[in-house]
């Protein structure tokens, strides 16, 4: 088990691992970044840039000096937990228990599980290196956007969307999230692996999250100020 320093920065996944800092990202096929990346012994493939994406171009949306980034490469050869009450993320083998357990598809290294948003149970890919979740067009059609913002997506570069907040239900709790709408070139890209929604770190404002690609689970523990919601 390896423990590191964890924090968000304007909702960001960061990771403190031996002084480099790194946003974790379960959308991103392999780990981006210049220099080896030795986890618990073993040696993670660590390459310069993936589909577009930097550490450069990824500093300037999260607004902090990034080192790398964490991708799937790394997820599927370690369980992923993350307590952001701790400020702790942990590297391991095994998984703890947790409260909320969903089934986890691996989709080429992409973690999707079943959610229900607006009302609507779809399957969605679990993209944690977004500040926002993202749905098509079609799903807010008919509801006003509170406010606009920015994102950066491999294949598309920078882009700016409105932002609507939409009902997630997780477990037994309802929670209002932030959802841009995806840009047509990733829209195709879920369409071809029948998802409808991409759920960002925002979960992480809710959750303690545990997950396993090899064991096919996502754990959510509520955070004691959401327990009554």
């Amino acid at each position: 088990m390896q423990q590191y320093a964890y924090r968000t920065v304007n909702g960001y996944p960061i990771a403190n691992i031996r002084g480099r800092q790194y946003l974790l990202d379960t959308g991103t096929p392999f780990t981006v970044g210049s220099q080896p990346l030795v986890i618990d012994g073993e040696l993670i493939e660590v390459r310069r840039e993936v589909l577009g994406i930097t550490s450069d171009k990824m500093s300037e949306f999260v607004g902090c000096r990034l080192d790398g980034i964490l991708g799937a490469n790394l997820t599927d050869r370690f369980v992923v937990r993350i307590d952001p009450v701790a400020e702790s993320l942990v590297l391991d083998q095994y998984l703890d228990t947790a409260s909320i357990e969903i089934e986890v598809n691996n989709l080429g290294g992409l973690p999707s599980v079943r959610q229900t948003v607006a009302g609507r149970q779809i399957r969605a890919f679990l993209f944690l290196g977004s500040h926002l979740s993202w749905v098509s067009a079609d799903t807010v059609a008919d509801r006003e956007p509170v406010a606009y913002d920015r994102e950066y997506f491999s294949f598309t570069g920078e882009i700016h969307t409105p932002v609507y907040h939409l009902p997630v239900l997780i477990g037994r709790q309802r929670h209002d999230m932030r959802f841009g709408v995806m840009p047509p070139e990733i829209q195709a890209m879920v369409d071809m692996a029948n998802v409808s929604a991409l759920i960002g770190s925002e979960l992480l404002d809710h959750y303690r999250l545990s997950l396993s690609m090899q064991e096919e689970l996502l754990l959510l523990d509520p955070l004691v100020s959401d327990r009554t919601h």
